[in-house]
């Protein structure tokens, strides 16, 4: 994939071209000044969704028109969204910053529902999409579990399911960011430099602390260009990378 998506407070959302000419392109977005988007997914150049506050999110099917039409979507009367990733089945997965999970499904028309895949006192910190395997993985820092749910059961799934850990799990109330980009892995970022590696088999994921190879502070997020060359970054400038999943 050669673009990323950048949003951000005042309206702000922009296409990241990575190559050729590596740069920015404004894509005018919904709504006033007042609305700050707190992440965008765009499953193919002209069909994406961002969220917000104020409970806010819009949909267009024509983003790299000089003027996309976007289509809010009725959320009330739930909370802020800070996450959202969408699957090929019409459907998607929600973060709110309450720290539960929706799934949003096709209603009428062009209507959606927004439904809770987990329950108010649960606190999902973090979710993000496995294209390969076609699930969407979250991590319950109350259950201090890692949670997910396949693609083409969005619809009819009522929660999420969870894998069982196996030993070293991480710390759960350090949990800041999960990355599930590679196939049959993910990473765990978190407080106090913490850096975990999951294998998952057979409905166990199996961790491996990699922290000790980074330096005592908090890991807020991490992302991957590719299969192997991953990107963390945390406080005061933090910034680690490594390209095998091993050595940072």
């Amino acid at each position: 994939n050669d673009k990323g998506y950048a949003a951000g407070n005042k309206n702000i959302l922009k296409r990241i071209v990575l190559t050729g000419n590596f740069g920015l392109v404004n894509i005018p977005a919904p709504g006033a000044s007042t609305f700050n988007i707190a992440a965008a997914y765009f499953s193919t150049a002209d069909n994406g969704w961002i969220v917000g506050n104020g409970s806010t999110i819009y949909y267009t099917i024509n983003g790299t028109a000089p003027n996309p039409v976007w289509t809010a979507v009725s959320t009330a009367p739930h909370a802020d969204f800070k996450d959202i990733y969408f699957g090929t089945q019409n459907t998607g997965v929600l973060l709110g910053v309450n720290g539960q999970a929706y799934k949003i499904v096709p209603f009428t028309g062009t209507n959606y529902q927004i439904v809770p895949l987990t329950a108010p006192a649960d606190n999902i910190v973090d979710i993000d999409r496995n294209i390969t395997s076609a699930r969407v993985y979250a991590y319950d820092r109350n259950a201090a579990l890692l949670k997910y749910i396949d693609e083409n059961n969005i619809a009819g799934a009522s929660s999420l399911t969870s894998l069982v850990s196996g030993v070293a799990s991480p710390l759960a109330l350090n949990v800041r960011s999960i990355f599930a980009g590679n196939p049959n892995t993910v990473f765990i970022t978190g407080l106090d430099g913490d850096i975990y590696k999951g294998d998952i088999v057979s409905g166990t994921v199996n961790w491996t602390d990699q922290s000790n190879a980074a330096i005592s502070l908090p890991i807020n997020d991490i992302q991957a260009a590719g299969m192997h060359t991953i990107s963390a970054v945390g406080a005061e400038g933090t910034l680690l990378k490594t390209a095998n999943g091993n050595d940072w």
